[in-house]
């Protein structure tokens, strides 16, 4: 599933949980276009928050 890559994880003893590296699963999952297109966006919506009311 994850083609050799590498995803960091960690056992909770006290919660019996599993957590993952977000980093690490997006690289798996996404693709690094999108990643930047939306890195972009919220760029611009920073700089001009009025953009964020045409996103919604």
């Amino acid at each position: 599933m994850f083609e050799e890559r590498k995803v960091r994880t960690v056992w909770d003893d006290q919660e019996e949980k599993w957590f993952f590296s977000i980093v690490d699963v997006c690289g798996v999952f996404c693709f690094k276009q999108w990643m930047a297109q939306v890195a972009s966006q919220r760029l611009d919506q920073m700089r001009d928050p009025e953009l964020n009311f045409e996103q919604a």
